[in-house]
C-alpha cells in the first residue's frame, strides 16, 4: 500500500512538472507569435481609453478580402471561419486555472459564423442546462468578454466552400449538450474549444493534430491560422486601457 501511494505521489507530481514545462515552452512560442504580430503595429486612431493600431499584411496567407475591423466603434469583428480566444481565467481567481490561461490561453473560444462579422456560434458551461448547448450570439466579443487579451485569428487560404460547411456543421450542432468531463470526447457533447475544433476538421482545417486536449494555444500555434486581431489590457494611472491591433491595407 506504502508502494502504491509513493507512485502514485511521484506519478501526479511528474505531471504536474510536464504540465508547468510544456505551458512555459507553448507561452514562449505564443508570446514570440504575437509580438510578430504586434511589432508591425501603426498607431492610427485613438479614444480615451483604446488605442487602435493598424498592421499591414506581410504574409501572402494574411487574406483581407473580409474586413477584419470594419469601424472603430463596430462589434462585427472578423467573417466565416474565423475565430475568438481569450487568456481569461475561467474560474476566477483560482491560481492555476489563471496560470494556464495566462500561457496556454483556456479562456474561452467562438467561431464567426457570418460573412459580415454579426454573428457568433459558442457553447459555455457555466450557465443552466438547457443553456449550456451550442447557440449563436450577436458578436460583442470585442467589448463584452471581460479577458486581459482576446485574439481573432483566421485560417490560411480558406475558401467558399470550407465557410459553407462550417456553416452547416454550425447548424446541425445546435442545441447540443456541454461536455463537463473534458477527457472523453462524445459523439454529441462539447466543450467551448473541442466545438471550434470539430466543426473546424469538418472543414478540412485540423486544429488538434496531437488528439488531446484542444486549447487555446493549440489555435494559436497552429500553422493553418493566422492572427489577425488582438487585443491587450493595460494600465494608466490605475485605469484599464486597451490596445488593439488589426490587419488592414487601408
Amino acid at each position: 500500500m506504502k508502494r502504491k501511494i509513493l507512485f502514485l505521489i511521484g506519478f501526479l507530481f511528474f505531471i504536474i512538472i510536464y504540465c508547468i514545462i510544456y505551458a512555459e515552452i507553448a507561452n514562449n512560442d505564443i508570446n514570440h507569435i504575437i509580438k510578430d504580430f504586434t511589432s508591425r503595429g501603426e498607431l492610427v486612431y485613438e479614444t480615451y481609453d483604446t488605442q487602435f493600431y493598424k498592421v499591414k499584411p506581410q504574409y501572402d496567407y494574411e487574406d483581407l478580402s473580409n474586413p477584419v475591423l470594419r469601424e472603430y466603434d463596430s462589434t462585427y469583428i472578423g467573417t466565416t471561419g474565423d475565430i475568438f480566444i481569450t487568456d481569461r481565467n475561467p474560474q476566477d481567481n483560482f491560481f492555476l486555472t489563471g496560470y494556464l490561461s495566462n500561457r496556454v490561453w483556456i479562456g474561452h473560444s467562438a467561431l464567426v459564423i457570418e460573412d459580415n462579422g454579426s454573428k457568433t456560434a459558442e457553447i459555455v458551461g457555466n450557465l443552466n442546462w438547457e443553456s449550456n448547448v451550442v447557440q449563436t450570439f450577436t458578436n460583442w466579443w470585442s467589448i463584452e468578454i471581460d479577458t486581459p487579451r482576446l485574439l481573432l485569428l483566421r485560417p490560411k487560404n480558406i475558401t467558399l466552400e470550407q465557410k459553407n460547411i462550417i456553416k452547416e456543421s454550425v447548424n446541425e450542432k445546435l442545441g447540443l449538450h456541454y461536455n463537463y468531463t473534458f477527457l472523453f470526447q462524445g459523439p454529441n457533447t462539447y466543450y467551448c474549444s473541442d466545438f471550434v475544433s470539430r466543426v473546424m476538421k469538418e472543414a478540412n482545417i485540423d486544429l488538434n493534430k496531437d488528439r488531446l486536449f484542444t486549447l487555446g494555444e493549440d489555435f494559436i500555434r497552429s500553422k493553418d491560422l493566422y492572427i489577425a486581431y488582438y487585443k491587450e489590457e493595460y494600465y494608466e494611472d490605475d485605469i484599464v486601457k486597451q490596445r488593439v491591433y488589426f490587419l488592414s491595407e487601408d
